[in-house]
């Protein structure tokens, strides 16, 4: 073998390589996403709308990330992957409902306002 193809076969192999390690694995989308969550539901109670937005974002990206690599995924990291997304949804329906909670108990002097709207 000449200098030349070992030169260029040394250049393939670190182009594959560099690749491969900054390409994003579906495996490494699940665990960012399952490691946020971890987070999120230690801390959720303390987070703003802003903090929420910001969320919504991270999963934006990450669930796009695991559709685009579906198809590519073995059937259990597809398990995993909705385990993840089924996750952040409980997480965002329970924050409703405690928002909602938190409006309904304000819900009797908001009445009474209104009704006071109409007496004379």
């Amino acid at each position: 073998m000449n200098i030349r193809r070992i030169t260029l076969l040394c250049c393939t192999v670190a182009a594959i390589t560099a690749t491969a390690c900054n390409t994003p694995t579906e495996n490494n989308s699940i665990e960012q996403m399952n490691s946020r969550l971890d987070r999120i539901e230690a801390e959720y109670a303390s987070y703003s709308d802003t903090d929420w937005e910001r969320i919504d974002a991270e999963f934006e990206a990450l669930s796009q990330q695991i559709e685009e690599n579906y198809d590519t995924m073995t059937r259990e990291e597809q398990q995993e992957a909705l385990k993840a997304l089924g996750r952040y949804y409980g997480l965002l329906t329970r924050r409703g409902i405690e928002r909602t909670q938190r409006n309904i108990e304000n819900l009797p002097s908001l009445i009474e306002g209104f009704r006071e709207a109409f007496d004379e």
